[in-house]
């Protein structure tokens, strides 16, 4: 017979699961939301269109000598269907990517028409493994904060992911994402930097990152170095005098 402790103890653990995957199914029923009402074509790949991601890597091949012969895998938070996982697939590297909405999913797989994907039931969601070995690429569809890498990486290419995380989260994001990346690794990091005005400054995603942030999330913790910065020209829009900036920080 179980002691009302025991008792209460099982219930508070059964409401703390279930509030979480309501949170989890709002999560993702918003971002696939937001794939669906941009017709699968949302804000954040506008950028998409002039491959920013290959002068992304052109820069980080750059500032680090031999980087595609020393990266052998590669982590992509939030990836969607960005061009930058076949990007590091035609390079030779394994790639494992976290997205959780369906749509984003379903259009990453749609670049490779000619790969079947084997899907496995895992306890935070489905994970889609590349059954060709010309295509070393894993999707684990599920919250980012659900998914603990089973091995660190060597580059983690962050466009996009940290800036649509709300602020109370990042601390959290953050954490995971320096666990998940090998000493000897690097990051790849792109950023929103706003204009002060408060009604635009809180707006997001994408949300605002001021340096102080990156300091208390890489920069300024031991055992992490900038290797370069970066930033685009002024977005304007309806971020203000935003813009992007743009690291390449090396995990020693």
């Amino acid at each position: 017979m179980l002691r009302r402790g025991g008792i209460r103890s099982r219930l508070i653990q059964r409401i703390t699961v279930t509030m979480s995957k309501r949170k989890e199914e709002s999560t993702q029923s918003w971002w696939e939301a937001k794939w669906i009402r941009d017709n699968k074509k949302p804000s954040w790949k506008r950028e998409e269109k002039d491959q920013q991601h290959e002068k992304n890597m052109a820069i980080v091949a750059d500032k680090v000598p031999g980087f595609f012969d020393k990266v052998k895998t590669a982590y992509v938070p939030l990836c969607g269907d960005g061009p930058i996982v076949k990007f590091l697939l035609d390079k030779g590297i394994h790639v494992t990517g976290n997205e959780l909405a369906p749509s984003g999913v379903e259009m990453l797989q749609a670049q490779f028409p000619d790969v079947e994907f084997k899907q496995e039931t895992t306890e935070r969601g489905t994970r889609h493994v590349s059954t060709d070995e010309r295509v070393p690429l894993v999707i684990e569809q599920c919250d980012f904060f659900d998914f603990k890498p089973e091995q660190a990486f060597d580059f983690i290419y962050d466009r996009g992911s940290l800036v649509a995380i709300p602020v109370e989260q990042r601390e959290a994001y953050a954490e995971i994402v320096r666990t998940a990346l090998k000493s000897g690794g690097w990051i790849f990091l792109d950023v929103f930097e706003k204009s002060d005005e408060p009604d635009i400054l809180d707006k997001g995603p994408p949300f605002h990152v001021s340096d102080d942030d990156l300091d208390k999330f890489y920069l300024g913790r031991q055992g992490y170095a900038l290797v370069h910065r970066w930033h685009s020209d002024p977005v304007g829009g309806p971020f203000g005098k935003a813009y992007l900036k743009r690291f390449v920080i090396h995990k020693q």
